[in-house]
């Protein structure tokens, strides 16, 4: 067992909120069937407060989004409009919605003994 280090208040919130961005990645990926590297890294901000406000929620994906580039709508499930919402804080329109390449050195780290529905249970 690694030694206990007690964390700063601020490493916390950094910690919550890449966490946050991290299960918002996951769930977005597994309720849409997105490909990761080239439609989800590519989002940005407007587009998914956009889809938001659609009824029923809808995201325009645009081709130069996709991989096969053919631009398509993906509706959006309640479970990844909650995840999604609480990264619009703090970003303009323009920015990624998620941070891709933080994603994906965490998962090259990450410990692969410990499931993976348990690393993003909720708290």
């Amino acid at each position: 067992m690694p030694p206990y280090f007690p964390l700063k208040q601020l490493e916390v919130s950094q910690f919550k909120a890449r966490a946050q961005q991290y299960r918002a990645f996951v769930l977005f990926g597994a309720y849409t069937g997105q490909r990761s590297v080239s439609t989800i890294a590519r989002l940005n901000v407007e587009q998914c407060r956009e889809a938001i406000k659609t009824d029923p929620p809808c995201l325009l994906v645009k081709a130069s989004q996709d991989k096969i580039h053919m631009e398509h709508y993906v509706p959006l499930h309640p479970a990844v409009i909650s995840s999604l919402r609480p990264l619009f804080d703090g970003k303009r329109d323009a920015e990624p919605l998620f941070e891709y390449n933080s994603f994906q050195m965490w998962v090259k780290r990450a410990n692969t003994d410990v499931p993976l529905e348990r690393a993003f249970r909720a708290r």
